[in-house]
């Protein structure tokens, strides 16, 4: 086991079994229930629960998405959420299915940079892992993430699905939300998220917005 690689995972992380955070005990994490999470032998440390949902993807298409994402547009709405980052060195969770291409470059202009990438496909987070020199959790996005409460003071969430609650879970106090989302999606992702965050900033890419979400302090009660 690389215990070198499970460094940067300290202080992010949460069972997915029992919900208590994990530490580091040497080659693996564990609870003080005792369940233990190794790495897998592909790099990535897998949260998951005994009936979790990943998802099955080839390395063909895991190669096409990855080849859409290198288009102009979709590097133009790269720039545009790297422009959107706030100063200094954030800690980073990045929930998107951009394969790690904004986090990389987000990591490219901010040396030591601490973030981590979360995602259900194996194959595409062993590419975010390549391309985003950052550590990985394979996990089932359907249920709370394996992440702490207020541990992340950035979220990536480029092409992600709307999830305002847990987003406001895992952000600290004053967190923000980076996201992109095309056409009349652009509103119904503010629409979704305006009790959990404050919309900040929009940038347009084309027929697409980057959108950046301040979170509340406490979501609005209706």
């Amino acid at each position: 086991m690389n215990r070198p690689a499970l460094i940067p995972l300290a202080g992010w992380l949460r069972c997915p079994l029992c919900g208590r955070d994990l530490d580091e005990d040497s080659t693996a994490f564990i609870c003080s229930s005792g369940h233990r999470f190794e790495l897998n032998r592909r790099g990535y440390l897998g949260l998951l629960a005994p009936d979790a949902t990943t998802r099955r993807e080839s390395t063909r298409e895991v190669e096409e998405r990855t080849a859409r994402w290198s288009t102009s547009d979709s590097t133009a709405t790269v720039e545009a959420a790297v422009a959107m980052m706030p100063p200094g060195r954030p800690r980073v969770l990045d929930v998107g299915s951009d394969l790690g291409t904004t986090l990389a470059a987000i990591a490219h202009a901010r040396d030591d940079l601490s973030a981590l990438s979360v995602g259900d496909s194996p194959n595409s987070l062993v590419r975010a892992m390549a391309t985003a020199r950052a550590p990985a959790v394979l996990c089932d996005l359907i249920r709370e993430l394996p992440i702490r409460d207020g541990s992340a003071e950035v979220l990536l969430a480029i092409g992600a699905p709307h999830r305002p609650t847990e987003w406001h879970r895992v952000l600290a106090r004053g967190g923000i939300v980076i996201a992109s989302a095309s056409g009349s999606a652009a509103e119904a992702l503010l629409d979704d998220v305006y009790p959990w965050f404050e919309h900040d900033q929009t940038r347009e890419v084309g027929d697409s917005s980057a959108l950046r979400l301040r979170r509340r302090r406490r979501p609005i009660s209706w």
